[in-house]
């Protein structure tokens, strides 16, 4: 693993150089999508639950059954919940919402990977699943609800807003880093994903820059407060912000990385089953420690 300790070493070496821009912002905010989508998996009542779904919040719960459980069994609610649980599991349903269009639109806005339209049984499933929720949004006036919990909701998220940009988790890793970081980092809430389930999408733009997205399902009631756990959001934001930044380094250096190949045949596990992506990984996961140790715990 030589060369890969060297291809660390030279993008940690990187903090000697600073002319990164502060201030950047990141947003904290809930998403129509993904509230629509746990809205449905919730009144489906269906026994067979997909991974990282599991709302806490008893009160939140109950609000949302008395209000559309009379549209439990409306298409886009029942076809969503005979999806393969294992296959397709809530994860990969945020994730696929993520990258369409926000609600109620739900259009094309970034590129699905093969992989989630396969999980889903192919792009005919997929169009339908899609198209069904965007219904059963319209026929029960979701958007209604979603704008009163946003009311509701804003002070927890202009707090939390507020946390996390005092954190200066963009301008930090800017300045280590010496390269600034171009595109949106926006933090998402959902009280229907598990703590600890994270999503996270990373999806490179056309400028070159990035589209980051990390949600978070709280361990409590939201009304009360943003708790998704210690350190959870600085250990991502390192985390997502370094994919955001670093990789394009790995696309530059892509011929050189490829010369270490042969070392991906000795290792013990599929490694994000490209050699690249390994090298991809291991950076950003140091960079991500160090910047942990740096401002939280040294």
């Amino acid at each position: 693993m030589r060369r890969l300790a060297v291809v660390l070493l030279l993008l940690g070496g990187l903090q000697i150089s600073s002319s990164a821009k502060e201030g950047k912002g990141v947003s904290v905010d809930l998403d129509a999508g993904l509230e629509l989508l746990g809205v449905a998996q919730l009144i489906s009542g269906s026994s067979s639950v997909p991974h990282g779904f599991g709302p806490l919040d008893a009160q939140y719960i109950r609000v949302v059954q008395d209000r559309f459980s009379p549209y439990r069994r409306h298409f886009g609610v029942t076809f969503n919940a005979e999806l393969d649980a294992k296959a397709f599991d809530y994860m990969q349903r945020a994730e696929t919402i993520l990258r369409r269009a926000s609600y109620p639109d739900f259009g094309e806005k970034h590129f699905i990977p093969d992989m989630l339209i396969q999980n889903i049984g192919g792009k005919t499933r997929f169009d339908r699943w899609v198209d069904g929720l965007r219904d059963f949004g319209r026929e029960a006036r979701f958007d209604e609800f979603f704008k009163e919990q946003q009311v509701k909701l804003e002070p927890v998220l202009a707090a939390s807003r507020e946390a996390v940009n005092r954190a200066d988790f963009i301008g930090k890793i800017e300045r280590y880093a010496g390269l600034p970081f171009n595109g949106r980092y926006k933090i998402l809430v959902s009280p229907f994903v598990i703590p600890g389930s994270l999503v996270n999408t990373v999806v490179p733009l056309d400028d070159g820059g990035y589209d980051i997205v990390s949600v978070f399902g709280p361990r409590g009631p939201l009304s009360e407060g943003l708790d998704v756990g210690k350190d959870a959001i600085s250990a991502t934001a390192w985390h997502e912000l370094s994919h955001g930044i670093l990789d394009n380094l790995g696309d530059l250096y892509r011929d050189e990385i490829a010369r270490s190949e042969p070392l991906y045949g000795q290792l013990s596990w599929p490694c994000y089953n490209q050699w690249l992506q390994c090298v991809k990984e291991h950076v950003v996961r140091a960079v991500m420690i160090r910047l942990i140790a740096k401002n939280e715990s040294e």
